[in-house]
């Protein structure tokens, strides 16, 4: 029983550092989107800043429904969509495990659960920073 504890525990650890991973890989291929605007420095043309975001957003609205296939599958966005759903799918399977082990009504195995995503969640948050997304000029509501 002590065994099954710990691994259901660093399961759940482990659980916790991919859905971290997986964030963190949509807030980069997000950054990386949402440039900020050239003339973000130059207050004078505030008026220029917004046409240029009104013109990104509604480039990345087409881009995502209606997306051209020669430019769809090459470089870092076939990469980003093979990691991205490997990823998901991943911790998709994981949450499914350790939702049916905490089902088993053992208290011992749904403690695991919990103090292993919980000690996840600490580790993550003791050892990374915080960054908001949308900060930046041109990125404001």
């Amino acid at each position: 029983m002590v065994l099954a504890f710990f691994i259901v525990f660093v399961v759940a650890v482990l659980y916790e550092f991919l859905k971290y991973g997986k964030d963190s890989l949509q807030i980069a291929a997000n950054k990386q989107v949402n440039q900020p605007c050239r003339c973000a420095s130059n207050p004078n043309f505030e008026m220029k800043c917004a046409a240029e975001k009104e013109k990104l957003q509604r480039t990345i609205s087409v881009e995502m429904f209606l997306p051209e296939k020669d430019k769809m599958w090459t470089g870092n966005r076939a990469l980003f969509i093979i990691i991205s759903t490997f990823l998901h799918m991943v911790t998709l399977v994981i949450s499914f495990m350790l939702m049916l082990i905490a089902m088993t009504f053992n208290v011992w195995l749904f403690l695991a659960v919990i103090l292993g995503a919980g000690t996840g969640k600490c580790i993550l948050l003791l050892y990374t920073i915080v960054v908001p997304v949308g900060a930046g000029h041109c990125n404001e509501p």
